[in-house]
């Protein structure tokens, strides 16, 4: 074997290392889809009603916010918040996570002081 075959053979295992380290090894399990919540909010004048009132810890939750009242109004939930609503047609919605279980207070409130601020509790369990 000449000088030139040796080299070329070291290199060539050589590149075939590299390219077996640079192969990822196959993972463990396959990622699946996340699910996601969905959880209509319809507000009135009376009150704010949930379609759900509990999810699991780590839910992926889309929230749409109805307006179905006489007045303006505005929704908030963990931190998220709605623009103002326009009365009886206004809509929004909204994506959140809730990674940690407990009591998430929500509220509505109308453009006015003269209009009831609702409130009621949303669970993570």
């Amino acid at each position: 074997m000449t000088r030139r075959t040796r080299i070329s053979i070291a290199t060539a295992a050589a590149f075939g290392a590299v390219a077996v380290a640079l192969v990822p090894a196959p993972a463990d399990a396959t990622t699946e889809p996340e699910v996601i919540t969905p959880i209509g909010v319809r507000i009135t004048d009376r009150g704010v009603a949930l379609s759900q009132a509990n999810v699991d810890r780590g839910a992926i939750v889309k929230f749409t916010v109805l307006n179905a009242s006489k007045a303006q109004r505005s929704f908030t939930i963990a931190g998220r918040r709605t623009h103002v609503l326009p009365a009886q047609r206004g809509k929004q919605i909204f994506f959140m996570t809730f990674d940690i279980r407990g009591d998430y207070p929500y509220r509505s409130w109308g453009a006015t002081k003269k209009i009831k601020v609702l409130t009621g509790v949303f669970h993570v369990v």
